[in-house]
């Protein structure tokens, strides 16, 4: 059975103290890290400033490994026609040899081919954006697991696959904040 794996980076695989600032309309500045601004609502006149999130520098000092995740992948064993694939909602401005290189610093070896920078697009969300990726990959596969540390991507992941690949068997793994990773829930293939 082919077999996609699709591994989030920011906080499933990596953590970095990159933040993201906004500006108010007032002037008043707040820094937000990536878990509190996955709960940011936009409001009007905000002014949103990504240069941590790709600031390759940045990226490469601050880094450190999820550990559990690290040991994961370090231990699967892609079977024939298998993939490993790691998505980052960052802009692929960062470039993606810098992500390359800052998973490779911590023993995670990935082609650049595999590596997959979504972005702030303005077509969609995050979790739209990975969910669209991930059914675009998955078509020549039996099945397709998701390990991410955001329930947002998995819903969106697992719903979109119901909805646009039911034959395709769609696990998700959710990874805390403590770095466990545990089931999520899967779509049912009917």
């Amino acid at each position: 059975m082919a077999t996609l794996y699709v591994v989030d980076m920011d906080d499933t695989l990596l953590r970095t103290n990159t933040r993201v600032r906004v500006t108010r309309v007032d002037g008043t500045t707040v820094r937000y890290n990536s878990q509190q601004y996955k709960s940011y609502v936009r409001q009007p006149g905000d002014q949103v400033d990504y240069s941590e999130f790709t600031d390759p520098e940045r990226l490469m000092l601050t880094s450190k490994p999820v550990k559990r995740v690290v040991a994961w992948m370090r231990a699967l064993v892609l079977g024939p026609g298998s993939r490993l694939v790691i998505v980052t909602g960052r802009e692929s401005t960062i470039g993606i040899g810098w992500i390359v290189a800052a998973l490779a610093k911590h023993g995670v070896v990935v082609r650049l081919r595999d590596v997959f920078a979504v972005g702030t697009a303005t077509l969609g969300t995050v979790p739209e954006l990975k969910a669209g990726l991930v059914v675009n990959l998955s078509r020549s596969y039996d099945r397709v697991e998701m390990v991410d540390d955001s329930v947002a991507n998995l819903d969106a992941f697992l719903t979109t696959m119901r909805r646009v690949c039911p034959s395709v068997t769609a696990t998700a793994v959710h990874v805390d904040q403590l770095g466990q990773m545990r089931p999520y829930h899967t779509a049912p293939n009917n």
